[in-house]
């Protein structure tokens, strides 16, 4: 697995936790190829926490708003979890605060998709 990235299952939900800087590599692919084949397995829910992300860049973005994408044509749900206040203040500024679930911790994130 990629040291930008760990999963984990937390009650009914994959729990993946983005770590450092989100920009356009090989983890990328590997982190929605991991999502897609759990997706696959029939786990619908998940958990994208952001708290150890300390940056992400346009790709990075834009695989974000294609993990949600991809969720709801598979009619799964996701919530991204522990957003660091620059990275929610430029989701907020394109406006995909408006757009993703996002809470502030994991316990939370838990509640909204049970």
């Amino acid at each position: 697995m990629s040291e930008q990235f760990e999963m984990y299952t937390e009650s009914t939900c994959a729990v993946f936790k983005l770590k450092g800087r989100f920009v356009e590599d090989e983890s990328h692919k590997e982190f929605f190829n991991e999502i897609k084949e759990a997706c696959e397995t029939g786990n619908k829910k998940f958990i994208i926490d952001l708290t150890e992300l300390t940056y992400i860049n346009s790709s990075g973005i834009n695989l974000l708003v294609k993990l949600v994408k991809y969720l709801n044509a598979e009619e799964g749900k996701i919530v991204f979890t522990g957003v660091p206040d620059n990275i929610n203040e430029l989701l907020t500024i394109i406006g995909l605060n408006a757009v993703f679930a996002i809470e502030p911790s994991i316990k939370e994130g838990l509640q909204q998709l049970n």
